[in-house]
């Protein structure tokens, strides 16, 4: 009677195989994944800017607000700190890059153009955003573009 030889492990040479091509993979993975999270949090500081331009706007026509013409500079337009998100025309800015911290906030306006009867008149917002890792500051005009402040 033969008896048969029971070999039911992996060799030396497929674990190494296997080993190979995960180092491989992750080799590949983990850049893009980071590539990926990193242009996922610009994004989000970017959303971030353009929901306090959006709520700047829509505080200055509920309130009627009067900002100062371009010429004469910026007026500030929160007269307390946080006061878009107290009002509710923003959500608090959560830092993307540390969850438990919030983003800073400027936000100043001045008219760009006066307006008449028949034109609506149009402003632009300095936008500064402050956070762990992120700094930033935007010139926001009705008109849609977006400069760096100088």
């Amino acid at each position: 009677m033969k008896l048969k030889k029971n070999n039911k492990g992996f060799t030396m040479v497929e674990i190494l195989a296997v080993v190979v091509i995960i180092g491989i993979l992750s080799g590949v993975a983990i850049p893009a994944v980071s590539r990926y999270i990193s242009k996922s949090k610009k994004q989000s500081y970017a959303t971030m800017e353009s929901s306090i331009y959006d709520g700047a706007r829509n505080y200055i026509m509920d309130e009627n607000r009067y900002l100062n013409k371009c010429t004469s500079g910026y007026s500030n337009i929160e007269s307390v700190e946080n006061m878009l998100v107290d009002f509710q025309y923003i959500e608090a800015l959560i830092d993307p890059s540390d969850k438990s911290k919030h983003c800073t906030y400027a936000v100043h306006g001045c008219m760009s153009n006066q307006g008449s009867d028949e034109i609506l008149p149009t402003y632009e917002y300095k936008i500064e955003l402050n956070c762990l890792n992120y700094s930033s500051c935007n010139i926001y005009k009705d008109d849609g573009s977006i400069t760096p402040c100088e």
